[in-house]
């Protein structure tokens, strides 16, 4: 599946809105996902999650990784499927629960790099504390 199918299969729309052009967005079909995207919305934090994905994605010692966000909501992210919780609290105490939403790895990948690609060029971004460049 092409970058542009995988975006419209989850309903990614990434935008400055016109009337606040100090801030990026991103929408989802979930609400969930959205929540941990957007939690990411500054470089340092999108180069991480992509970074993290990577990894999880290349390397065999990485099994898993888990990305929180203040509003407790998780992503579990393994090299076949991420699954989105929207109640972190619930997913801690037991890891076995029913995530809210699953997709394949991969497929996030994309969309997390397209929001990264995003930030990189819109001059609404926030920098965040200093990260090293993605690797690809």
């Amino acid at each position: 599946m092409s970058k542009g199918e995988i975006l419209k299969k989850y309903g990614v729309v990434i935008t400055t809105p016109i009337d606040y052009k100090f801030y990026n967005r991103i929408d989802t079909v979930n609400e969930i996902m959205f929540c941990v995207l957007e939690f990411h919305h500054n470089l340092y934090r999108a180069k991480a999650l992509v970074d993290g994905i990577k990894i999880v994605l290349n390397d065999p010692g990485d099994d898993e990784a888990n990305f929180y966000t203040n509003s407790f909501e998780v992503a579990r992210i393994t090299k076949t499927k991420t699954d989105f919780y929207g109640n972190s609290d619930a997913y801690d105490k037991d890891q076995s629960i029913s995530s809210d939403l699953t997709i394949p790895t991969t497929d996030f990948l994309v969309i997390a790099q397209a929001w990264l690609d995003y930030l990189l060029k819109s001059p609404s971004t926030p920098a965040g504390p200093p990260y090293p460049p993605t690797t690809s």
